[in-house]
Parts: structure tokens; C-alpha cells; sequence
């Protein structure tokens, strides 16, 4: 949207974000792949998660009652049906387009993170976006919202409502 319409968003803020066009990431497509099970709930867990805390037997117990519930799942399965590698082009936009979004963005990333790995996504934002930054949670996964949740909204609440003015003096020179 931001590319699309920018008057209508004044800034972003995306976490574990693609974006930009890569190969299918594995533990993407086996996350978009995720059927229940107790193993397969386990296995997902130890995908987001870098911290051993969010995959205790509760915690799988926990996730696999969650994707047990009628819906969510069915609706899940419909919106990345294979091949998978379809999603990430359509959800990528190109070198030019991420150009001209001029609204600040602000990356937020795990540097463990297996479903969309920092060097594929983050870091070749940071290349191509005009007016970013970044910040990194070592020793976090995909799911950085739940492994640090007072730090993150720390960092969102101050991106989000503290004055903003645009510096160009660190901005990469026009492409």
C-alpha cells in the first residue's frame, strides 16, 4: 500500500517482513506447509522460536489445540496452496517500486529467525528502501513479538509516535 498510495500511510513498520523477491525459504514453505499433529506442532514451535521457553510440552499442546479449532486452518491452507514459491513473488515488490516508498520504515528482525532468514529479507531492504532502519534481536526467531514483547513495543511505540523528521543525510544516493 505504501508504494500504491503513500499519502495514505505516514509510516511502516514490518517484523520477519519479506518484501523482496528471494527463493522460497524452507522453513517458510514449512510453515505455509504446517498440518496438525503433535510432532508437526513441535516442529513449528522449534522453527519460530530460538528461545526453549515457548516449546515446552505446554506450549505444543497449546499450538496444537490452537490450529484444531475448525477455521483458521482451512483458511490458512487456502491462502498458500503449492507451489509455494508463487506467494513470495506476489508478496515482493521490485527494486523500483520499494524505491519510491518515501514513508520512514522501520525493519525489525530476529538474526535466528528460520522462516524468512535476515540476509535474504532485512538486510536487502536496507539497500533499496529510502528512508529505513533497522533493528535486530540477537538470538530471536520469527516470532519476535512473543520472545520480546517489551522491547518491541518500546521500539514500535517510539517509531510510531515520537516526532520524525527525515534525514537524507545517511540515505544511499539516488539508483
Amino acid at each position: 500500500m505504501a508504494h500504491a498510495r503513500p499519502r495514505t500511510v505516514a509510516r511502516l513498520a514490518g517484523i520477519g517482513t519479506l518484501g523482496v523477491d528471494m527463493p522460497l525459504p524452507p522453513g517458510l514453505d514449512r510453515l505455509w506447509a504446517y498440518r496438525p499433529g503433535r510432532a508437526a506442532a513441535r516442529g513449528l514451535l522449534e522453527l519460530l522460536h530460538v528461545d526453549e521457553a515457548f516449546r515446552t510440552t505446554e506450549a505444543v499442546e497449546a499450538r496444537l489445540a490452537a490450529t484444531l479449532e475448525p477455521g483458521p486452518l482451512e483458511a490458512f491452507a487456502v491462502m498458500f496452496p503449492p507451489p509455494r514459491e508463487r506467494w513470495v513473488r506476489d508478496l515482493a515488490l521490485t527494486a523500483g517500486e520499494l524505491g519510491r516508498i518515501r514513508a520512514p520504515m522501520l525493519l525489525v528482525h530476529g538474526t535466528e529467525d528460520r522462516v524468512v532468514p535476515l540476509e535474504s529479507s532485512t538486510l536487502r531492504l536496507l539497500h533499496l528502501l529510502p528512508d529505513v532502519r533497522a533493528h535486530l534481536f540477537g538470538a530471536c526467531g520469527h516470532a519476535a513479538p512473543a520472545e520480546r514483547p517489551a522491547e518491541l513495543h518500546r521500539l514500535l511505540t517510539t517509531f510510531l509516535e515520537e516526532p520524525w523528521t527525515t534525514s537524507r543525510s545517511c540515505a544511499h544516493p539516488p539508483r
